[in-house]
């Protein structure tokens, strides 16, 4: 065999497509994430043990559809897909290709190879996307900007696809001072109102109560029962959205919280008053970037603005572990915008089928759906038959049938 042969072997990349469960995930987990550690934006959301913690507690019989493509035998691309009949704008039956994470993980993108086969080895995932006749849409949910499953979009319009990208969410960034010798006026929010607020709850805690921070970066049950019960107490806990809230999310943030801990990125915070939690992160530490997951907080503690203060104690402990960026993750709530007015865009992607029905979906979104929102919103009791249409609402196009 010809060295030239045996280059042009090495670098050509072969791609395929597997279906099964957790398992085919964790056949390769090594091999993963050896592959996400040359990422320029390596996260941990992007790791396999995110994608099998998913697909064990959120999909219960559901198979995945994964597609891997090596050169010279080495993993240079991953992409983990679930594939499930859903309805379009209430009303239109989709076989779905859809991105195998879900509301919980808030990030996702395609993990390819940085590297000189970058451009080969993309078109290899698109070339298995396409190839795979039977999806009338695929939707790749919470990409960052710049993220690289934009990369099979513009792919999918050289073929003749229509793809869009719709603007999801805006993530609050907050850039973290050098450590050194830092004060409590160097981890302040932006918002002039709650500086002035922390700056008096700090002198208040000082002159009155005994405050403690606490990060654990192994857990145990009752490490983790201890946030559950947090989280739950307030007003998640009312409205059904707390972790404990679903015997499914609460295994699923089990095993989360396990494999970050045995990957050595776990930063689980409780900020202790007078040795009782007031507040708590589920949060993780990750190549210079302290991502807060989930948050709680006990609402008897309100005067002392708990979730707040949380926050301005977890910047100090990052800057002196050397952290540099503290990520709010999902979207940008109010009171996360007064922490910081830098964001990271987030979008959903779409790439419809080829074919007539693919272009009705996409007219249908694009076109028919904001024009019944805004007939529906013109009208006398409008907003509330507006309500029940789901897929007229910004971003929620797709619903799950029942």
């Amino acid at each position: 065999m010809t060295t030239e042969l045996t280059e042009r072997i090495a670098t050509t990349p072969v791609a395929k497509v597997q279906r099964g469960g957790a398992e085919i995930i964790d056949s390769l987990a090594v091999e993963w994430r050896e592959l996400c550690r040359e990422l320029p934006d390596d996260q941990p959301f992007y790791h396999p043990e995110w994608a099998s913690a998913y697909v064990r507690h959120q999909l219960r019989k559901k198979k995945i559809t994964l597609i891997t493509v090596r050169c010279g035998g080495r993993l240079r691309a991953v992409l983990p897909l679930v594939e499930e009949w859903r309805i379009f704008l209430k009303a239109l039956p989709v076989r779905v290709l859809r991105g195998a994470t879900e509301m919980h993980t808030w990030r996702w993108d395609l993990v390819r190879t940085p590297g000189p086969e970058q451009k080969a080895v993309v078109e290899a995932v698109w070339k298995s996307l396409r190839s795979i006749f039977h999806w009338d849409l695929i939707k790749l949910p919470d990409i960052p900007e710049g993220g690289a499953a934009e990369e099979l979009l513009d792919l999918a319009r050289r073929d003749g696809f229509i793809a869009e990208s719709r603007d999801h969410m805006q993530t609050p960034i907050y850039r973290i001072a050098s450590p050194g010798a830092p004060s409590s006026s160097d981890f302040m929010p932006r918002s002039r109102n709650l500086q002035h607020s922390l700056h008096r709850i700090l002198r208040k805690v000082a002159a009155s109560r005994n405050m403690t921070l606490e990060r654990y970066e192994k857990v145990d049950d009752r490490l983790l029962t201890r946030f559950y019960d947090l989280e739950r107490a307030g007003w998640k806990g009312e409205e059904g959205t707390a972790i404990a809230s679903h015997a499914s999310t609460r295994v699923l943030f089990d095993d989360l919280a396990r494999a970050a801990a045995d990957n050595g990125y776990l930063s689980m915070y409780f900020l202790k008053l007078d040795g009782r939690d007031a507040a708590a992160h589920f949060g993780l530490s990750f190549g210079g970037t302290y991502f807060m997951v989930k948050c709680a907080y006990d609402e008897t503690f309100r005067s002392f603005s708990p979730g707040h203060l949380m926050v301005h104690e977890v910047l100090r402990d990052c800057a002196e572990r050397g952290l540099s960026t503290f990520d709010f993750m999902a979207h940008g709530e109010e009171w996360k915008r007064k922490w910081s007015l830098q964001f990271r865009p987030h979008a959903h992607l779409y790439v419809f089928g080829r074919g007539m029905y693919g272009r009705f979906l996409s007219l249908a979104k694009v076109k028919i759906a904001p024009a019944i929102k805004r007939r529906l919103r013109s009208s006398p009791n409008g907003a509330a038959r507006f309500a029940g249409i789901q897929g007229t609402q910004p971003n929620a196009t797709v619903v799950e049938v029942a």
